[in-house]
């Protein structure tokens, strides 16, 4: 679970969405079938924007950083939050009446 002191599981569950994520529910088979570089990668940019992660395991960015995925490289260019993709993801298509899914 992400958090962060002043952001609420609204918050979030859309900064994990703008981020490309696609829902904001580890558990959901549309994130099971991420990759584990795009797991990585949302990892990174959570963590790049304060927020923490509290389960014990770590996150995919701390576990793989060691595989040299390109979000990893020294060099990497971290992508901006996108609410065009939060509002696109498979969830706010299915559930557009969710907070998250507000723009």
């Amino acid at each position: 679970m992400w958090e962060k002191p002043d952001a609420d599981f609204t918050e979030v569950a859309k900064a994990l969405l703008e981020y490309g994520k696609p829902t904001p529910y580890d558990i959901d088979p549309e994130n099971q079938r991420q990759s584990i570089n795009a797991k990585t990668t949302i990892d990174t940019r959570m963590l790049q924007s304060g927020l923490r992660y509290k389960d014990k395991g770590g996150t995919w960015y701390e576990n793989f950083k060691k595989e040299n995925f390109p979000i990893c490289r020294p060099d990497s260019i971290i992508p901006q939050r996108s609410v065009k993709k939060r509002l696109n993801s498979p969830f706010c298509r299915k559930h557009s009446e969710q907070y998250e899914c507000y723009s």
